[in-house]
């Protein structure tokens, strides 16, 4: 007797505000339509469950009894520990009892500052509550997700938890999370494929700030207009004046030393070939860079940082956030009453969720 669950979450990309935010100002973040996919099968067992997990893009399976735990994890397996302890947390909460096999691949590249690992979080709460047929809200499962977020960044802000779970255009300012209008931009990625520590380009933003306080304080505050600004476009449809937005934002980002060489070729040769705006987005230091096009210049773009040796990725504006659908199910799999999911429904009352009511409710 089983049943089959798969779901998705979007990943996302910061438009504008890296580093400011850091500082109290603001910043948004979008997700997009590149998403993390998870199946789940559930069977019944008489005898202690076992958990087989699948990851794809770390070209890894391993099956193993749960009453193992995660010490195995944590030391065999890093990458996999986050979603035990994910699974663990709802198998103690609610005295589950039953075998998992776990299938998780993910469109987004890892590493790329373009929340991969939130999305995959959020694509497994979303699908052992479903699976398991739990009365969980979308907050439940942002809150869900964000247990695994610590694990993996120590102390995330949850914002791409958020945006995985909700979708759509999100404001985040001094613990704050808002969602804002979007209208459906389209959006070209490059991959430097320089990997960065986040933690090393913050410090060495925190010490150009502190050798240059009377000077990078009033780049932070330009950053936040700039990103006040890039609200009303963003919402407007205005890509022209986004553009300019995103440009005027990468200066600004250079000033603070998170651009390098590699990332400014990128977005030169973006812009030269008619984008409207491109910039790094992220902590910097490599990772990406994106383009703001249109069918217009979508193509001559692309294929300028093709020819540079680049694989571009096409992204677009994902107004949805996880969801999910059965594949497969015996109706005998469980007598009692089934409950509906909630997160099959997007909430609309959605309006703002502090992180700082996520993360009581991840220690509670």
């Amino acid at each position: 007797m089983t049943k089959i669950v798969r779901a998705s979450a979007p990943s996302k990309i910061i438009l504008t505000g890296e580093h400011s935010v850091v500082y109290g100002q603001p910043a948004l973040v979008m997700a997009i339509d590149k998403k993390a996919f998870t199946k789940v099968e559930r069977t019944k067992t008489i005898t202690d469950p076992f958990i087989q997990i699948t990851t794809q893009n770390y070209n890894t399976s391993v099956s193993i009894p749960f009453s193992t735990g995660p010490e195995f994890f944590k030391n065999q397996l890093v990458h996999l520990h986050p979603l035990l302890h994910i699974i663990q947390t709802i198998y103690i909460k609610e005295g589950l009892n039953d075998s998992l096999k776990i299938d998780i691949h993910s469109e987004v590249p890892k590493g790329a500052g373009l929340g991969s690992s939130a999305a995959v979080c959020v694509s497994l709460s979303t699908a052992l509550t479903s699976v398991f047929d739990l009365d969980y809200s979308l907050e439940d499962i942002s809150n869900l997700s964000f247990k695994g977020e610590k694990i993996i960044h120590g102390t995330p802000s949850g914002v791409d938890n958020t945006v995985a779970t909700f979708g759509g255009c999100m404001k985040f300012q001094q613990g704050n999370i808002k969602r804002v209008r979007s209208s459906a931009i389209q959006l070209i990625i490059g991959n430097t494929g320089i990997s960065r520590e986040t933690k090393k380009w913050v410090s060495k933003v925190r010490t150009r700030y502190e050798s240059y306080p009377e000077v990078i304080d009033p780049t932070f505050e330009a950053m936040g207009s700039l990103t006040q600004e890039a609200e009303k476009f963003l919402a407007n449809g205005d890509l022209e004046k986004l553009g300019e937005i995103f440009d005027i934002n990468q200066g600004l980002l250079s000033t603070i030393g998170v651009s390098i060489p590699k990332l400014d070729h990128l977005i030169n040769i973006a812009r030269t070939a008619g984008a409207y705006g491109a910039k790094l987005t992220g902590a910097g230091g490599g990772g990406c860079m994106f383009a703001l096009v249109d069918k217009n210049n979508q193509h001559p773009v692309f294929r300028a940082l093709q020819k540079n040796g680049i694989e571009p990725i096409i992204v677009n504006f994902e107004s949805q956030g996880t969801k999910s659908e059965i594949l497969s199910e015996i109706p005998s799999l469980n007598p009692q009453k089934s409950k509906k999911s909630g997160v099959a429904v997007l909430s609309s009352s959605f309006t703002r969720l502090t992180a700082s009511s996520m993360i009581r409710s991840a220690i509670s």
